[in-house]
């Protein structure tokens, strides 16, 4: 398996630009911020779009993925806790909420199959999108809390959707998942 591939380096520098995000945030420099988040966004477009088109899909390749949305995800918390000091409370409490339900998944998956899956579930894109769409329109509206709300929302449904994906699943079905993502796009919910 190769590791260093295109995909993959698209996903390394995702993670990479989480230090010059967080220089800018701590300068409160919005135009950075928007300009550097907007390019974190199109690698994570990006990584997993050339993996499939090239054949260079990888289960490391997906594993970086996710790494690195966590990594992001606790990072948009972060900033946005940084910026909008007043909501600060609310705002860690939101990401303590997300990490907890991020948790719940993989116990419930751990439990029943012996490992962490993670599939692409729709609801998953979905909350992605709305995830990421909520950091730049806070700091552009000043309006953190009900932002980050929607997208700690979106993303606490696509957990609760992923934990209830794996109540259902058989375990036939979880070594089929393993066994496809091995390289190949897994079925959707």
């Amino acid at each position: 398996m190769r590791y260093v591939t295109w995909p993959n380096a698209l996903t390394a520098l995702r993670i990479a630009l989480i230090a010059p995000i967080t220089l800018a945030v701590a300068r409160r420099s919005i135009a950075w911020i928007l300009a550097l988040y907007a390019l974190a966004a199109l690698t994570d477009v990006f990584d997993g779009l050339i993996a499939r088109r090239t054949g260079t899909a990888s289960h490391f390749g997906a594993m970086l993925d996710g790494f690195a949305d966590i990594l992001f995800g606790i990072g948009i918390f972060a900033w946005s806790a940084t910026l909008f000091p007043q909501d600060r409370a609310a705002l860690l409490a939101m990401l303590a909420l997300s990490l907890a339900f991020l948790l719940a998944g993989g116990v419930v998956s751990l439990a029943r199959f012996g490992r962490i899956l993670s599939p692409h579930l729709q609801s998953a894109r979905v909350a992605a999108v709305v995830v990421a769409a909520m950091f730049p329109l806070a700091v552009l509206s000043g309006y953190p809390l009900t932002l980050m709300g929607i997208g700690t929302a979106a993303f606490l449904a696509a957990r609760v959707h992923a934990i209830a994906y794996f109540a259902r699943l058989g375990k036939e079905e979880a070594i089929a998942i393993v066994s496809e993502r091995k390289g190949k796009k897994i079925r959707t919910a």
